[in-house]
């Protein structure tokens, strides 16, 4: 019996629609399952980042490095540079958890990991931090030994308290403090580069993410002459120049065999697909820009020249860094690549989810010890002291043998005289206080 095209529709109809209703059905439970555990996984992360990460480095600073430092300040950089790098793991596993694969363009800069380096990079956003952490963590000690020039709107932060122990720097990005700023960071590094053996000196010429700065940086370079950026800003010299300069006759190496100056200088462009900037709670989500997983990252290796020491010759050889910098952001955007050559072939940063593992537990197994060992009897005396607080009462009797405190603690009772009685006597006067609700 033949069947005509209708009939065929009108039988066959329905089961498509019921199948893909039940695809559709799973697709959204699986879905609605990996938002869980997005949410989970971000809950998380943000706790042990914010709050306990750095309460186990201030506590490890308190109860064993600051001991150990006065025995030795080379067990002290030993042990400082190795909670370093767990530090830094740990933040970088927030790119393994949403899944970002990190591109690297240009110059292998893993052979300078021993070197003294200032390392400039474009600011696009937060998710910077994370992708130069992620992108430097297999480049020997660099994450062990680098140093920190950042915005000091963290200061006042447990992540905060975190980055001064190893000793990062804060700046004011306020122009009427930049003198000051720029004579503090020059004693800081005098201080603190040598005596704690930091080798790569990490900062944002710019000074700020670009959002916030675009505008006013373009109407200060249409002032003054200078070309207008589109994917960039002109950058400030003030910190690099005094990181050039501070260096540059610097004779404080803690360590042999090592040059005390900075030798060279690493360009490093960052970016993002189509120039849209993810944020942390975006990427923590699994919510990407485009759906396009991949974050870029170039460098270029310069060599640290004389001249520099001079700002206005740094500020124009940086000038025509930004320059070019902003010509391969171009590029970039439009075809989704940094441009290649036969030297240098693109490499993807590689973060296995065992070493994400391991890191958590080592954080982990750190709490727990610093809980067993004194936090847990700390916990115990509070707790004692505030049950204290909540059933003290305390009587005071006046009477002619004096002013007398009683004290009645669970049954206990317990007095003492405050001071001689009152010559003639004074009427026997008895008042209950309950000090505490």
């Amino acid at each position: 019996m033949l069947q005509t095209d209708d009939a065929r529709i009108g039988l066959d109809g329905p089961t498509v629609t019921a199948e893909d209703g039940f695809l559709t059905k799973v697709m959204i439970s699986s879905m609605d399952v990996r938002k869980v555990i997005a949410l989970i996984g971000a809950f998380y992360w943000t706790i042990m980042t914010v709050f306990v990460v750095p309460g186990i480095i201030a506590a490890t600073f308190l109860t064993v490095m600051v001991p150990v430092l006065c025995i030795s300040v080379s067990w002290f950089n030993w042990l400082d540079h190795k909670l370093c790098r767990m530090v830094n793991d740990h933040w970088s596993s927030a790119i393994q958890i949403a899944g970002i694969n990190i591109v690297e363009y240009g110059d292998d800069i893993s052979k300078l990991s021993e070197k003294r380096v200032l390392f400039l990079a474009n600011h696009l956003g937060l998710a910077d931090h994370f992708v130069i952490m992620s992108a430097l963590r297999n480049k020997g000690t660099v994450v062990e030994k680098y140093l920190w020039v950042i915005y000091n709107i963290w200061k006042m932060t447990p992540m905060g308290v975190m980055w001064m122990i190893h000793g990062n720097y804060f700046v004011d990005g306020g122009t009427a403090k930049r003198n000051q700023m720029i004579e503090d960071f020059k004693i800081h590094l005098k201080r603190n580069y040598w005596k704690y053996d930091h080798r790569w000196i990490i900062m944002y010429p710019e000074g700020a993410r670009l959002y916030r700065i675009k505008e006013s940086n373009a109407r200060y370079a249409a002032r003054e002459g200078y070309k207008i950026f589109r994917h960039c800003a002109l950058p400030r010299t003030g910190a690099a120049h005094a990181t050039i300069e501070t260096t540059a006759t610097a004779n404080y190496a803690m360590v042999e065999d090592t040059n005390d100056s900075l030798e060279y200088v690493i360009d490093c462009t960052l970016g993002y697909q189509n120039g849209d900037i993810p944020s942390i709670g975006n990427w923590l989500f699994g919510e990407l820009p485009n759906g396009i997983p991949n974050v870029a990252v170039h460098y270029k290796i310069y060599r640290i020249r004389p001249e520099w020491k001079n700002e206005n010759m740094l500020r124009h050889w940086l000038y025509d860094i930004y320059e070019k910098k902003d010509e391969l952001l171009e590029k970039y955007y439009q075809s989704g690549v940094f441009p290649k050559d036969s030297q240098h072939h693109p490499t993807v940063v590689r973060n296995s989810i065992s070493n994400c593992l391991f890191v958590e537990a080592f954080w982990l197994l750190l709490l727990y010890l610093h809980y067993s060992i004194w936090l847990k009897s700390f916990a115990s005396l509070i707790y004692r002291f505030v049950d204290i607080k909540q059933t003290l009462q305390v009587y005071l009797i006046t009477s002619e043998f004096g002013l007398t405190v009683v004290f009645i603690l669970n049954n206990f009772k317990d007095e003492f005289r405050l001071f001689p009685p009152v010559a003639g006597g004074i009427p026997c006067l008895v008042k209950t206080l309950r000090i505490f609700p």
